[in-house]
């Protein structure tokens, strides 16, 4: 990943190296697109059943730096799969399309005053390990974040839920502390990196949730609902493969990925990125400076991305906005 202080501090003399050393890249590099060296102890899987992507953010420039690592709410754990093919949120908004999607859970609702969320879970989900997920789990995330205000979530929760209940194995039933018609959206709803991961209890009971790891591959950890397992993790790449017992593909819910292999690699400068993008080597890169596009589109056709002409990128997830402390003077009078 190339980040944006990176970006800013690169200077015009290195960009203008850059140029040069992509434009070099041979024919044949292109044509050759090589196969990815895997460990000899997981299975081959086609080049054109492999995703591979370098740099999707979060990670230490040059190397996985956490190895072993796949609790949610870890402030260090980088993007390089757990979060995003192995965990699923109850429900996702999708910025692409501006839609709102009911995963886990089927749907929400407030109570007149907004103080109570009922949340509707989906049937027939399941863990990775096949244990149901059920409003149990929910309800554990919920009051283990509770008493952990220190760990990602955990001060939020703990002071916009007075109290989480499992009505049945279907249904949670969330009170308040006071009118919060943005929770669900706030904490329940994927995007952008931003929610609430939900955590299976039967495995994160009675440990430590700000040191525990998830992590155990003799054991089938990390354990999620997503569609994909952890193979394989060193420091340059996260192996994940697909998972044909997923309950979505397993209840109709939704087709099996046609994807068999997820590759993650880990930051590296934008070059790099560019030349391998060149070959066939990487699918996904994080970003390119708009000449760098310009180039790598000219020497490999298929690329493509959000737009056809200069920044070619789409909106940032993070757009610039303004807010109010409602909870200090003058903005907490209403009127």
């Amino acid at each position: 990943m190339i980040s944006r202080r990176r970006f800013l501090i690169t200077s015009a003399v290195g960009f203008g190296g850059s140029l040069l050393a992509i434009s070099s890249a041979s024919a044949e590099a292109r044509a050759a697109g090589p196969a990815l060296a895997v460990p000899a102890n997981i299975t081959d899987v086609p080049r054109n059943r492999t995703l591979i992507m370098a740099g999707l953010g979060g990670e230490h420039f040059g190397g996985f730096t956490d190895l072993g690592n796949f609790n949610s709410f870890s402030p260090t754990i980088s993007r390089s799969g757990w979060t995003l093919a192995a965990t699923e949120g109850l429900f996702y908004y999708n910025m692409l399309g501006n839609d709102f999607i009911p995963w886990l859970a089927e749907g929400y609702q407030y109570n007149t005053d907004y103080t109570q969320l009922t949340v509707n879970l989906r049937n027939g989900v399941e863990w990775s390990d096949g244990v149901p997920f059920t409003a149990k789990d929910v309800v554990f995330t919920i009051n283990m974040l509770k008493g952990h205000p220190d760990i990602t979530n955990g001060s939020e929760i703990a002071r916009l839920v007075a109290s989480a209940t499992a009505v049945d194995d279907q249904t949670v039933q969330i009170n308040l502390t006071g009118p919060t018609p943005r929770f669900h959206w706030d904490y329940l709803t994927f995007r952008a990196d931003i929610a609430m991961p939900i955590v299976p209890q039967h495995i994160w009971e009675g440990q430590d949730p700000a040191t525990f790891t998830n992590s155990d591959l003799s054991k089938g950890w990390p354990i999620g609902t997503g569609p994909y397992k952890l193979v394989s993790e060193d420091v340059q790449q996260k192996i994940w493969d697909i998972r044909p017992d997923w309950w979505a593909a397993k209840t109709g819910f939704r087709a099996l990925p046609q994807v068999t292999r997820l590759v993650f690699l880990p930051g590296m400068n934008e070059i790099t990125m560019a030349q391998m993008m060149i070959a066939n080597q990487i699918d996904m890169a994080f970003s390119f400076t708009p000449s760098n596009m310009k180039l790598v589109q000219g020497q490999n056709p298929a690329v493509i991305t959000h737009y056809d002409r200069p920044p070619y990128g789409f909106m940032d997830w993070w757009p610039i906005g303004l807010g109010f402390n409602t909870e200090k003077k003058p903005f907490d009078d209403p009127d």
